[in-house]
């Protein structure tokens, strides 16, 4: 299952989600090889599939999959809100 990534380690790559209000573990997806993008390991994982609609808070590896982050603002925003 591990796989060569950019650093010439060997790695998995793991999604897991947990609820913020109880730290319960909510999905942990199927482990995909370590040099698979986060963006395509969060769909292929069957973490997305499982969670469904959601709001799930992410950092910025997830940019681009509508996972909500927190400290990068939209293109053109000029401030981020409160």
């Amino acid at each position: 299952m591990a796989e060569r990534s950019k650093n010439y380690r060997y790695s998995t790559n793991h999604q897991v989600v947990i609820d913020a209000d109880t730290r319960r573990i909510v999905v942990v997806g199927q482990p995909l090889p370590g040099n698979r993008n986060d963006c395509k390991a969060w769909a292929l994982s069957g973490a997305k599939a499982a969670v469904g609609r959601t709001s799930v808070i992410a950092d910025g590896g997830y940019w681009g999959t509508g996972l909500v982050i927190p400290h990068r603002g939209e293109r053109g925003q000029s401030e981020l809100p409160g």
